[in-house]
């Protein structure tokens, strides 16, 4: 790895540490503290951790690894690196990923120590987690991805949130067709070109459906975050 490159992970690396020890306290308290009272079943506790790291912590973690760049005007200089523009974006990527990724390591952790094998198997606590990282980490790129060219945080933000309903209103689109017409491989186009399909994949899991998924997600992350590049290399040219 080159001294430019290494230096470029450690900055973004510094810049963004804040957020995945947010992201860790918050979620690893709502998982310690919730599965310890026990005011709710332990999968419901679980769920309702998942369904909040996985709406919340991909537009914490996209909205300013581009847009601060461009608000305080250091971008241009960090495109003049002696680093393709195309690594560059990557790596702001792979970093902003681990504010999704710590928080539910440090949750599937606690969850285990605590409420393994008490009303729920430490494999239903991995199939969660697991489903709320991949949807996490799928809604992160879409996010990270769109906003690439804003020009604030604020703006960054409001268009995640934006892509967050679209997605949730194609689930809802998706049900109904199910529930209108009764066909269901139609029903779940909407949901497999979502982020959040991670998350409702049935258990134990479907192969199959799980195969689909695996492919349509991957050729979405492929397109995007190729799209996003390029994108991101053209600022360069165009200041803050």
């Amino acid at each position: 790895m080159s001294k430019a490159l290494r230096s470029l992970l450690w900055k973004e690396w510094r810049e963004q540490r804040w957020k995945v020890a947010f992201g860790c306290v918050i979620l690893g308290g709502y998982t310690a503290i919730g599965l310890q009272t026990r005011l709710l079943p332990d999968e419901t506790i679980l769920l309702l951790g998942v369904f909040i790291a996985a709406s919340s912590l991909p537009i914490l973690a996209s909205m300013d690894l581009v847009a601060a760049e461009r608000a305080e005007g250091s971008l241009p200089v960090l495109l003049a690196l002696p680093v393709r523009p195309s690594v560059t974006f990557v790596l702001k990527t792979a970093v902003g990923a681990t504010t999704c990724a710590a928080p539910m390591l440090v949750a599937f952790i606690l969850a285990c120590l605590i409420a393994g094998g008490r009303e729920i198997s430490i494999t239903r606590i991995t199939h969660i987690l697991l489903g709320g990282l991949g949807g996490a980490l799928s809604f992160y790129v879409w996010a990270h991805c769109l906003g690439v060219r804003q020009s604030t945080e604020a703006r960054s933000a409001l268009l995640a949130i934006g892509c967050l309903a679209v997605m949730c209103g194609l689930i809802l689109f998706g049900e109904a067709l199910h529930r209108l017409w009764d066909v269901k491989a139609l029903a779940q186009l909407p949901l497999l070109a979502t982020p959040f399909a991670f998350c409702c994949v049935t258990y134990p899991p479907d192969a199959e459906l799980l195969l689909h998924l695996a492919w349509i997600q991957t050729l979405l992350a492929v397109v995007l975050m190729t799209w996003a590049a390029r994108r991101f290399a053209r600022l360069g040219g165009t200041g803050a």
